[in-house]
């Protein structure tokens, strides 16, 4: 099947199966015309590649991954733990990012304290001009 009737029905846009073929993600075949022709059991690939990476799989890991799920060494239990593997790393990831918010807070509040105590009084802030 050609591009545009493979995009439609992986419901990706054209431009990123070509992405997909330049990085040797799909490797669709070719008509003597150089057309690209789609096979319909490579549907499920493009899905799988478009959701993987719609999760945050790189594409090297995703690379890698391909050749087990075409020949169906992959099961959904893989699937599954390597999803459970990324949101452990991204909870890890969340709360390193609200320690320093945490820490970002705290030291504005103590400079703010500081700067409190050092400021001049209010009459003499700003200095006034002086006359020639």
């Amino acid at each position: 099947m050609k591009i545009r009737e493979f995009a439609k029905r992986c419901h990706l846009s054209v431009h990123a199966l070509r992405h997909y073929e330049a990085l040797g993600l799909l490797v669709p075949a070719r008509l003597p015309n150089g057309w690209r022709d789609y096979a319909p059991q490579q549907i499920r690939e493009a899905v799988f590649i478009a959701m993987s990476r719609q999760v945050g799989v790189s594409l090297p890991v995703l690379a890698d991954h391909l050749p087990a799920y075409r020949a169906g060494r992959m099961k959904v239990s893989d699937m599954v733990e390597e999803l459970e593997r990324m949101l452990q790393a991204i909870e890890r990831q969340m709360a390193g990012l609200e320690d320093q918010r945490r820490r970002i807070a705290d030291h504005a509040a103590w400079l703010r304290t500081r700067a409190k105590a050092m400021s001049p009084p209010a009459a003499s802030w700003p200095p006034a001009r002086r006359q020639r």
